[in-house]
């Protein structure tokens, strides 16, 4: 049954978690913002703890684009991206690992 709830649940969130994922620096905040207010939906749902990965990530994601944005700002340099990808919270991981 969590399964299917989450399974349902994420059918939801997808949309907006990917336009986040992929989103230019300048549109960022408009982007986690939607994904967010999409998040909200389920603040009473029994996976809520799942919900909240999403929350902590989206938020984490939006801090690490921004520190990249500022220092970018402070240089006046453009530098490339990181080769390495964002680093994903702990509790996403695990949830990965468990299978939701």
């Amino acid at each position: 049954m969590n399964s299917d709830q989450f399974a349902a649940m994420f059918d939801v969130i997808e949309p907006t978690f990917t336009a986040m994922i992929e989103a230019n620096p300048e549109d960022m905040n408009s982007k986690t913002e939607a994904f967010l207010e999409v998040l909200r939906q389920f603040d009473n749902h029994p996976l809520k703890d799942r919900v909240e990965v999403f929350r902590e990530y989206a938020i984490l994601l939006r801090f690490e684009r921004e520190k990249e944005s500022n220092k970018e700002n402070r240089n006046g340099v453009v530098e490339p991206p990181p080769t390495q990808p964002l680093r994903r919270p702990r509790r996403l991981y695990l949830l990965m690992l468990r299978g939701w």
